[in-house]
């Protein structure tokens, strides 16, 4: 049997003009990476999310989608604008 795997929440805040399509695209995506939205408020343009612990942290911003704006992990911001 073996451990199960070692997970992080992450935040990814969203532009503010993303669209219904490209919010849809950002959730496969976290999806298809192993994450799994434990929180999608209305006040904020954010996704909440448990993913599988990466030796980088987080997946590059670049690699989930172009309106991921910035993702917090551990209190710390990474931003790609």
């Amino acid at each position: 049997m073996s451990a199960p795997a070692e997970t992080q929440n992450l935040v990814f805040l969203l532009d503010d003009d993303i669209t219904a399509e490209e919010k849809a695209h950002v959730k496969q995506s976290i999806t298809n990476k192993g994450g799994k939205i434990t929180n999608e408020p209305e006040i904020i343009n954010a996704f909440f999310v448990t993913m599988p612990k990466q030796q980088n942290g987080f997946a590059s911003l670049e690699t989930l989608h172009e309106k991921i704006s910035g993702v917090e992990v551990d209190g710390s911001v990474s931003t790609q604008k």
